[in-house]
């Protein structure tokens, strides 16, 4: 098994950690991220609300 296959699992865990650190840390810039727009496309969609499912 390679270095790339043997540590996937935990570079996946690192990149998911680091997201929400990010997230939690920054929230203000990833909104900015959100609401880039191109062409009326947006590339990053906006997550769903969390109360979405009950309505």
């Amino acid at each position: 098994m390679g270095l790339f296959e043997r540590f996937l699992t935990v570079r996946v865990g690192l990149g998911i950690l680091a997201g929400v650190g990010l997230g939690l840390a920054a929230p203000g810039a990833f909104q900015a991220i959100v609401g880039l727009e191109f062409a009326q496309v947006n590339w990053f969609p906006r997550p769903a609300s969390k109360h979405a499912a009950l309505e």
